[in-house]
């Protein structure tokens, strides 16, 4: 996304305050979802003090996506929209037992790509950061990720298969054209009082 000023892309759900100066952004996180900040109020729009310019924000790529804003955290200044426009109206305040207390909280569906202002970006405080696992490695490691059998398993099941199949002659002995099994020959070669009675091809 091309800004005219300095940005940072952020993703969250949103709520517009009433002024329309500004909009409080909820579950923000950064553009890869890696870092998840606490919910924080930017501007929507701003005067650059050293060109004098005027910015508004820019966003992009509305998605669908569910993300609950606590009731405690609504203002009297927050455009909270508390009805659904489809399905004639459904309530959008939902609520559960926690602890014994019900709480109740605004159902938010949308989510978006927002440019958010590097300077506006010293008021997000991070909440906490993901741990992002490196596929290759973990492979590496864990070579029975989608097996249903456990590393122990994994390793006795081959210990087992090895242990049976070492006793078995190689296929290429029964491929081959011409000569004996290597067994048969040094055996012969040991005990050459029999080679008169064992036919050699």
């Amino acid at each position: 996304m091309k800004t005219s000023y300095e940005s940072v892309i952020i993703n969250a759900s949103f709520v517009g305050a009433k002024s329309r100066k500004a909009m409080y952004l909820v579950n923000p996180r950064n553009q890869f979802g890696t870092t998840i900040y606490k919910n924080v109020w930017i501007p929507t729009s701003w005067v650059d003090k050293s060109s004098n310019e005027r910015h508004v924000i820019q966003w992009q790529d509305v998605s669908q996506e569910y993300v609950e804003l606590p009731m405690r955290e609504v203002t009297p200044g927050m455009l909270v929209e508390t009805l659904s426009t489809h399905n004639g109206g459904d309530s959008l305040v939902g609520s559960r037992m926690v602890d014994g207390k019900v709480h109740q909280y605004v159902e938010l569906n949308q989510r978006i790509e927002i440019a958010v202002p590097k300077w506006a970006m010293r008021n997000f405080k991070r909440k906490y950061t993901k741990v992002v696992r490196d596929n290759s490695a973990q492979s590496d490691l864990f070579e029975n990720e989608y097996s249903h059998y456990n590393i122990i398993d994994n390793v006795a099941k081959t210990s087992h298969e090895q242990h049976v199949l070492q006793e078995r002659p190689l296929a290429e002995w029964f491929t081959s054209e011409g000569g004996a099994e290597p067994a048969i020959d040094q055996w012969l070669i040991d005990n050459p009082e029999y080679a008169n009675d064992w036919s050699v091809r």
